[in-house]
């Protein structure tokens, strides 16, 4: 290597520790006050006095950003929506679905902000402007974990009613399709997209379940099994009748204001935990100067670590209570547009309907011997796993010579199991006969 070379890689050495320096000494002299630590600043964000502030119009189009997402709008309608509006991303005149997709993700936007230093894999944490709700920004990431069953995947294209809720036992999903046959018609199923993805290189586990499903006969099987647990089940009608009440007592509004109590908690524990690494900054650098000795060092520390989890448990916790707010408003919701179908008869079972009793179906295949007494795929075992313990539920009276004195709701099982056999018609082999 020449002279050349060699200076020009230490003066890149040189600058990466000054910039390294730099960003270490202002995440623990400044963490409380939003430092802005160089590079480009994200969307949503302007720097004043070298800290991060909210701007005054992107804030605005950033929430709409991530409501209009929760609300089922695309990356491609949204970039749409802010490129007619003339809101520019930073490095583009437009923007891409990549861009949109990391701002959804990134927990900046709820006043996290957290580097690495590459060299010693350090941590510093960096409060920032929360400029979106934690509630808002959960929903959003259900949403797209719940997106990416169909990243790559061009075959959905038809909603059907257990696309959201199938998948396969393998871990891959369970896709639906729909092909045109001149002479017998539409052709409807659903299948295990382990081989496709497989084809396409990725890695994925060995999966048995290569026979398709015949769309009509698994929705039917389900609506079926979940009307008839739905009817029977007492613990759904008692909920159904507590809770139509509170529907009446308590609004959306309520559910908000508890929301956002949660969220001020949050934000005050955020100031906290800044406060809290401060310290532990300050004390690290006095034990390297030696102007604390080791044993109040440790004690010290030891406290502050303590303090520190004792703080981000008590903020997991309130993420947790926004998230099951979350739930009983979509819960009460369900109730306000389905109490009448538990009280009487269904009058159809929709994807909706459906998403208000049930989480997820799981397809495991069953074996055994076909027409030709080989051992082969015969059908597949549906396994519906219900949101409550409904399942051969029951009721218990406190004296059954009495049921005036009351009675209690014995919980059922989660899921139940159906099996859909598959259709093998035709005839068999034709046997091989011996010539005599």
């Amino acid at each position: 290597m020449d002279i050349k070379s060699l200076f020009s890689r230490h003066q890149k050495e040189q600058t990466s520790y000054l910039s390294r320096k730099g960003k270490r000494e202002r995440s623990e002299r400044d963490s409380d006050k939003s430092p802005f630590l160089g590079g480009t600043v994200n969307f949503g964000y302007e720097v004043i006095d070298k800290c991060f502030s909210p701007h005054k119009t992107e804030s605005k189009y950033l929430k709409e950003i991530f409501q209009m997402y929760l609300q089922g709008g695309s990356l491609k309608q949204i970039g749409t929506y802010l490129d007619i509006n003339g809101i520019t991303p930073r490095r583009s005149k437009r923007w891409s679905l990549g861009s949109l997709h990391k701002i959804l993700m990134n927990r900046i936007y709820v006043g996290e902000y957290r580097w690495i230093d590459k060299r010693t894999e350090e941590e510093f944490f960096i409060n920032t402007p929360r400029l979106i709700s934690h509630s808002l920004f959960n929903r959003v990431q259900d949403k797209l974990t719940e997106n990416q069953k169909n990243k790559g995947s061009n075959l959905r294209k038809n909603h059907s009613l257990l696309s959201d809720f199938l998948h396969c036992y393998c871990g891959e999903n369970i896709t639906s399709m729909i092909k045109m046959k001149h002479n017998t018609g539409p052709k409807k199923y659903y299948y295990c997209h382990s081989r496709e993805n497989d084809w396409k290189g990725k890695k994925v586990e060995f999966c048995d379940n290569r026979r398709t499903l015949n769309m009509d006969s698994t929705d039917e099987l389900v609506k079926e099994s979940v009307k008839r647990i739905v009817e029977d089940s007492r613990y759904l009608k008692e909920k159904f009748k507590t809770d139509v009440l509170s529907v009446k007592s308590q609004n959306d509004g309520d559910i908000e204001k508890e929301k956002d109590k949660k969220q001020i908690s949050i934000d005050r524990l955020n100031k906290e935990l800044e406060d809290t690494i401060e310290v532990q900054s300050i004390t690290e650098f006095n034990y390297l100067t030696k102007e604390i000795d080791d044993k109040v060092y440790k004690r010290v520390k030891k406290m502050l670590e303590s303090r520190r989890i004792e703080l981000e448990d008590k903020k997991t916790i309130l993420i947790k209570q926004i998230s099951d707010l979350d739930t009983k408003k979509d819960w009460i919701d369900w109730i306000g547009k389905y109490s009448d179908e538990i009280s009487n008869n269904f009058s159809e079972i929709t994807s909706d309907y459906l998403g208000g009793v049930i989480s997820s179906i799981q397809v495991k295949p069953k074996f055994g011997k076909n027409r030709d007494n080989e051992d082969k795929q015969v059908g597949h075992i549906l396994k519906i796993n219900f949101r409550y313990p409904i399942v051969s539920d029951s009721i218990e009276y406190n004296d059954d010579t009495n049921k005036r004195k009351g009675y209690r709701i014995v919980n059922g099982k989660k899921s139940t199991s159906e099996t859909l056999t598959i259709n093998t018609g035709g005839r068999g082999k034709k046997k091989h006969v011996p010539k005599g």
